[in-house]
C-alpha cells in the first residue's frame, strides 16, 4: 500500500496517495514514513497548516527523525516566520552538526531577524568548513553591512565576485556599499554593472539602483544625468518618494548656477 501510495505520489495524483496510505496506517498506525508523505502531499497542494500539524506530531514522537525537522523549517522558512524556522535548524544542527544547508539558511534567517552577530557564526562556520562558499561569503556581506561595517562588507561581495558569481544582487549590494564610503564614480560603475542584468528595467531591484546612481551623481553636481536617472525612477513608480525629493533638489540647484 505504501509502496503504492509513493508511485502516485511521484504522479502527483495526491487524492489516489493519500487513500492509500490512509490503508496502510489501518494496519501499521504507528508508520512515521506514511505521515511523512502526507506532509508532503499537504505541501504540495500549499495547505501548509496541515502540512505542519503533521510534521509537528512526527518530531513530538519521533524527535531524531532529521527530514522531518527539515521539511518543518522549510514551511515555516517559505512562510517568513524565522523564528520557528530556527528552532528547527537548530535541532537539526544538533544531529548533524556541518549541515551547510542549514548553518546557511540559518544564517540568512539571523539576517532576516537582524540578528547580525549570530547570522555571522553560521557563515563563518560554514566557511571553515568550505572557504570558496560564495553563498556564505554573500551572508556575511550582509551580515557586516546590517553591523555598518562597511568596509568588511564590501570585502566579502568582493569575495563573491572573486569566486566567479555575479549577479544583479551582488552588484547592486557593492553599489549601495560604495555609496555609503562616497566612493560615487564606483558606485556608479557598479549600478551600471548591476542594471546589465535586466536592461528592459522589469526588475523590482532596478528602479532602486537607477535611484542609487541619480544620487551618486547629485553629490557629484552632475545635475542633468542625476536628473535624467529620478525622471526614469518616477515613470517607472510615480509615487517615489526619495526621486521626488531629489528632482526639487536639483532643479533648485540648477536655478541656483543659472
Amino acid at each position: 500500500m505504501v509502496e503504492e501510495g509513493n508511485k502516485y505520489l511521484k504522479q502527483d495524483l495526491h487524492e489516489e496517495a493519500l487513500k492509500c496510505y490512509e490503508d496502510a496506517l489501518k494496519i501499521n498506525p504507528k508508520n512515521p514514513n506514511v505521515f511523512y508523505n502526507i506532509g508532503l502531499i499537504y505541501l504540495g497542494e500549499k495547505k501548509y497548516d496541515d502540512a505542519l500539524k503533521v510534521y509537528d506530531e512526527l518530531v513530538k514522537e519521533y524527535p531524531d527523525f532529521m527530514e522531518a525537522w527539515r521539511i518543518r523549517s522549510f514551511i515555516y522558512r517559505d512562510t517568513e516566520n524565522f523564528e520557528e524556522a530556527i528552532k528547527s535548524y537548530n535541532k537539526i544542527l544538533q544531529l548533524d552538526p556541518d549541515n551547510l544547508e542549514i548553518l546557511l539558511f540559518k544564517g540568512e534567517d539571523l539576517n532576516e531577524l537582524d540578528r547580525f552577530e549570530e547570522a555571522l557564526n553560521c557563515f563563518d562556520r560554514i566557511l571553515e568548513l568550505n572557504p570558496e562558499e560564495d553563498s556564505a561569503w554573500f551572508g556575511k556581506g550582509v551580515s557586516f553591512r546590517g553591523l555598518c561595517r562597511y568596509e568588511d562588507s564590501l570585502d566579502s561581495f568582493n569575495k563573491v565576485i572573486e569566486l566567479g558569481y555575479e549577479d544583479m544582487g551582488v552588484w547592486g549590494n557593492k553599489a549601495q556599499l560604495l555609496f555609503y564610503l562616497g566612493h560615487y564614480i564606483e558606485s556608479i560603475k557598479c549600478c551600471e554593472k548591476s542594471l546589465m542584468f535586466d536592461p528592459e528595467l522589469l526588475d523590482s531591484q532596478s528602479h532602486i539602483l537607477i535611484l542609487l546612481k541619480g544620487k551618486s551623481l547629485f553629490e557629484l553636481k552632475r545635475y542633468e544625468d542625476s536628473l535624467e536617472c529620478f525622471k526614469k525612477v518616477l515613470k517607472i513608480d510615480p509615487e517615489d518618494v526619495d526621486a521626488q525629493e531629489y528632482k526639487e533638489k536639483i532643479l533648485e540647484a540648477i536655478n541656483d548656477l543659472n
